[in-house]
């Protein structure tokens, strides 16, 4: 959207919302003739919205940028808002109902206690206002859809002592106000307000259109949330200047109120804009510079920003040329410095993706999670050059965009759709794919059994070996600093930490394997009671009992899971890439799983006994005398002389491939085939079956 330059050119214009032809996510085969294709130069993008397909949301949202911001009614027309000339910065909130819970002249006590409202979970808002000349904070929760969620979220506070010891105030707030005055100019309306302020009443400054559709700045007193307090705050404006001749405001048309925001620090205030649910905010930089959202962890953004009600809260949402948005999603799927054909086939699917899902969500085609493709704001040069080199590329079959799947690794081999959502395809067939490319250059790990009895993984550059061995002729390591972490699998971003050992301590290694990475992972170890509460959050009949025996029953083509059975009983999942959730979020469905608490101990006479079926205890014996019970982790050498980790309980070790479900292009094997020498759409043809590529 260009920018203004005329003062009548300051409103901005409704742009009308484009149709896209669309198809079904898993379509048939595409007939040799090329197809219509629907293209756009825009698209929207939800940071938040409150969706049935898609729940974030933020009670306010903080944007800033280089220069000035333009901020605005996207209307038939509507003018522009400047706080302060243009604001470099500010924040804005829907104009709901909420909770005035304290109103003090020091700012050090109401700053406290809006700490203590948000720790306590609370959206808490903390504004300056002038009272008579004098500076005031005032301290509430909001904002709430009507005024009976914020008469419950009263209460909630009442009941808690700890936030209502230090409430001064528990009155409702609300969007009902009176207008005290209309101008056709921010500074008579805001001499305006002033004066209103200095009489003692709580007025605000307010923007919105006249009858006739131009600009119009009012001062506006109250913020109340029934006719019972517009009656009250009536009553004492006229009492304490009775020539006042006040209106009531009519809350369905758009405006926005600006309040002095404090939640930043004492003498730090942002422009807070509260704005109705019949407005859509548009926020644009004034210079065309990049928009940063501080709640989307400081991200920033081309193109321009829209704030509006959906739902009953706030939407946030991100209108960018199509190609842009590619700019970020690419970068942001892929990354810097990835083979150009790589790049090329991820700015291709990325493109049919986008294109082929209309307005998903009626406000918006997409979110900007990995729902639907990740996208926060980063862009790099080479990925920059991938998108502009395929630009109106897409991928087509019959009359429609086809909606193609990726995700980060097939661990080796694609998977059929049947293994994913336990139907049929054409265009899916599982085929190999070259993605061992991602553990190259990763760290080995040591499997380690410590001191303690314990076992876990440490890096095997925090190891050294010591020369010496056990009696079983294992090898005794030792840490090469203190405070070295034992992680629950080899990860050190998403492991925790199970030990510490330091200098000194005889470490044995049981085994090495990679880092977890996207091509191989291990998860795990879990203990019975841990998985059976992990699965239990998942399923609608939970297991009953411990949970003894976890296994995969069934496999698909490609070697992926399509049912597991737990104590011999297969646990109903809504589709086979649902056990990837019901497990506790695994990787993917290409998967073994390790029981450790599972062995058979052959005694006297050839009389055997499987674990954990036999009921009977163990222990170890020395000389003729049993020891006391077998601990509960111990080692297991077969003849061969392989050690193995068992366990008195049964626990769960999961080692599997690949990271996502499988379906379509692993972006780690396209890599691995543009390094063998594939163009993209040689990788694109390798991964999808009767689909054309075509450009508008």
């Amino acid at each position: 959207m260009t920018q203004p330059q005329s003062k009548r050119s300051k409103w901005l214009k409704w742009v009308v919302a484009f149709s896209i032809v669309c198809s079904p996510v898993l379509p048939g085969p595409v007939p040799a003739a090329k197809a219509s294709v629907a293209t756009t130069d825009t698209i929207r993008v939800a940071l938040y919205i409150e969706s049935p397909k898609y729940k974030l949301s933020v009670p306010a949202v903080t944007v800033s940028t280089n220069g000035g911001l333009s901020i605005g009614f996207r209307q038939a027309a509507g003018p522009t808002i400047v706080p302060d000339g243009a604001p470099s910065a500010l924040r804005a909130s829907l104009d709901q109902y909420g909770v005035l819970l304290m109103e003090t002249d020091q700012y050090t006590a109401a700053k406290a206690y809006y700490d203590k409202l948000v720790k306590a979970g609370y959206s808490s808002t903390l504004f300056a206002a002038a009272k008579q000349g004098k500076e005031v904070y005032q301290v509430g929760i909001g904002g709430y859809a009507d005024a009976a969620l914020a008469a419950a979220a009263r209460d909630k506070v009442k009941a808690d002592s700890s936030l209502a010891a230090s409430a001064s105030a528990q009155s409702l707030t609300g969007p009902l106000r009176w207008s005290a005055g209309t101008y056709s100019t921010e500074a008579e309306a805001s001499a305006r307000v002033t004066e209103l302020q200095q009489a003692g009443l709580p007025a605000v400054l307010a923007y919105h259109e006249d009858g006739a559709g131009n600009p119009a700045f009012s001062a506006w007193i109250g913020q109340e949330a029934d006719q019972t307090g517009m009656a009250a705050i009536q009553a004492q404006a006229l009492q304490v200047m009775p020539q006042l001749a006040l209106v009531q405001v009519d809350t369905s048309q758009p405006y926005a109120v600006k309040r002095d925001d404090r939640t930043q620090g004492m003498g730090e205030t942002l422009p807070h804009l509260q704005f109705n649910a019949g407005s859509k905010l548009w926020i644009s930089s004034s210079q065309q510079s990049r928009i940063k959202v501080t709640e989307k962890d400081n991200r920033s953004y081309r193109g321009s920003l829209e704030l509006s009600q959906y739902g009953g809260k706030l939407a946030v949402v991100n209108e960018l040329p199509l190609e842009h948005y590619l700019y970020s999603v690419v970068s942001t799927e892929m990354g810097q410095g990835w083979p150009m054909e790589a790049l090329k086939a991820q700015a291709v699917t990325a493109r049919s993706y986008a294109l082929e899902k209309g307005m998903k969500y009626e406000i918006a085609h997409v979110t900007d999670s990995t729902i639907d493709q990740a996208y926060n704001g980063v862009e790099f040069d080479d990925v920059i050059e991938a998108v502009n080199a395929t630009a109106g590329e897409v991928m087509v079959m019959g009359k429609g965009i086809f909606s193609p799947l990726f995700y980060s690794n097939g661990g080796g081999i694609t998977a059929e759709s049947e293994e994913v959502w336990g139907n049929p395809a054409p265009n899916y067939a599982s085929v190999n794919s070259p993605d061992s490319i991602a553990e190259k250059g990763k760290l080995t790990w040591y499997f380690v059994w410590l001191p303690n009895g314990k076992t876990g993984y440490i890096r095997s550059d925090l190891l050294k070996d010591t020369g010496s061995k056990n009696a079983a002729g294992l090898s005794y390591y030792e840490p090469t600093e203190n405070g070295v972490n034992v992680r629950s699998f080899p990860d050190t971003n998403r492991a925790s930490a199970v030990d510490k050992v330091n200098q000194g301590d005889k470490i044995v290694v049981l085994d090495e394997v990679i880092e977890s990475n996207a091509y191989s992972w291990i998860r795990g170890t879990y203990t019975s009671a841990e998985m059976t509460g992990i699965m239990n959050k998942q399923l609608a009949e939970p297991l009953a009992g411990p949970l003894r025996s976890l296994e995969v029953s069934k496999r698909g083509p490609s070697g992926r899971a399509l049912e597991i059975k737990a104590n011999g009983q297969a646990v109903r999942v809504q589709y086979p890439d649902a056990i990837r959730t019901l497990l506790g979020g695994l990787p993917s469905t290409l998967f073994e799983i390790e029981e450790t608490g599972r062995y058979t101990i052959l005694g006297a006479n050839d009389v055997s006994r499987t674990y954990p079926e036999s009921a009977l205890s163990m222990y170890v014996v020395q000389g003729s005398s049993p020891s006391a019970a077998l601990p509960n982790e111990f080692l297991v050498l077969n003849g061969a002389g392989d050690v193995r980790l068992a366990t008195k309980d049964q626990k769960f070790i999961f080692r599997g491939k690949g990271n996502g479900h499988g379906l379509g292009m692993s972006q780690w094997g396209a890599r691995g085939l543009a390094e063998q020498g594939y163009d993209y759409k040689k990788i694109l043809e390798h991964y999808y079956k009767g689909v054309t590529i075509t450009k508008d």
